[in-house]
């Protein structure tokens, strides 16, 4: 299993299963992609572990697991480590 991390441009940024309907392997939202040659806008990765991708959000303000295919958590809020 991969990870990715999407930043939104705003100091916000959510982490992914690769596999998540949001992610698409970096690719995000669309009908019928499925690991691009390259990744689109906002989004690195891919991470082989969770904790790897867990710690690129170091530099965001805030920062999230994704609800859908993760469990939601706050990973960074306000600046702080959570």
């Amino acid at each position: 299993m991969t990870y990715y991390l999407y930043e939104d441009g705003n100091d916000m940024g959510t982490v992914h299963e690769g596999s998540c309907s949001d992610c698409n392997h970096g690719a995000g939202q669309g009908v019928g992609i499925e690991k691009p040659d390259t990744l689109s806008p906002g989004w690195s990765g891919p991470y082989e572990t969770l904790s790897i991708a867990q710690a690129q959000v170091s530099h965001l303000r805030d920062a999230k697991c994704c609800g859908h295919c993760l469990d939601g958590a706050w990973l960074r809020r306000h600046g702080q480590d959570c």
